[in-house]
């Protein structure tokens, strides 16, 4: 990791912070409960995980497409990037513990049969390449480059909202994977 923009250094901390989170999950859950529901509605820490993984490997195309073609108004850097309304909106409502219950799209379910090294394995990638793409943000302003929610095709937000809301989707999705082991464990 080089020399970045303070906002970036902290977007790899939040990366390395939920790869921690998930690892450490990974270690104190035997198969049984990575894969143990709770209930008939709620997701197992394996589902939690692997809609996490889902979720990054949709948003990383976007992410790369938004860098290719930024203008030459978007390496204007500023001293601070900036959420814009709906990624504030976004970031805060995804923010654990969360305020709002969301049903996802059918596109972002992940499937029910899931090995816990396989779905480990594959978040590991996933953050890796994550870590990669805010690397390759050095240089450009984040807050001027757009992009299309892979969620809804309506909402428009700041490359650097995209940044936010995901990684607030993920801490979301780690806590709650860290209430369902808590609950499977029993």
């Amino acid at each position: 990791m080089g020399t970045h923009h303070p906002q970036l250094e902290a977007l790899q901390s939040e990366i390395e912070s939920a790869t921690a989170r998930a690892q450490r999950l990974a270690i104190d859950c035997s198969d049984k409960h990575f894969v143990s529901k709770p209930g008939d509605s709620i997701w197992s820490v394996a589902e939690c995980i692997e809609h996490l993984n889902i979720t990054t490997r949709e948003y990383l195309p976007l992410i790369d497409n938004a860098l290719d073609t930024a203008t030459a108004t978007s390496h204007e850097i500023p001293k601070a990037y900036r959420q814009d309304l709906i990624g504030r909106l976004l970031t805060w409502m995804m923010e654990p513990p969360y305020r709002l219950k969301m049903k996802t799209t059918a596109q972002f379910i992940p499937a029910t049969a899931l090995d816990k090294d396989e779905v480990i394995r594959r978040f590991m990638e996933l953050q890796s390449q994550l870590s990669t793409r805010v690397d390759r943000c050095s240089g450009y302003n984040l807050s001027s480059i757009q992009i299309t929610s892979p969620f809804n095709e309506k909402a428009r937000y700041s490359l650097y909202s995209a940044f936010c809301i995901l990684l607030a989707h993920e801490r979301r999705h780690l806590w709650q994977a860290e209430q369902i082991l808590y609950l499977v464990k029993g």
